[in-house]
């Protein structure tokens, strides 16, 4: 889909630009905001896809631009 792509392309105009990749942090996340009861099926399902998918694919693109003995923290 459209957010792995642009993960993608992101990931390798900067491996283009700064060359093998020897360190990456994951850092973000995404929670719907309010009382449980009050919050939508629809943001909770928008949560659990960036928290849950977002990781995952950056994961994936960052493994396959970093150098031997990179680290994904």
């Amino acid at each position: 889909g459209e957010p792995a792509r642009a993960c993608s392309e992101a990931m390798a105009k900067l491996a283009a630009e700064r060359g093998p990749i020897d360190l990456a942090i994951l850092a973000a996340g995404q929670a719907p905001v309010g009382s449980i009861d009050q919050i939508s099926l629809d943001d909770i399902e928008l949560a659990t896809r960036i928290n849950l998918y977002g990781p995952i694919f950056f994961i994936r693109h960052m493994a396959r631009r970093m150098k031997d003995g990179g680290s994904i923290c």
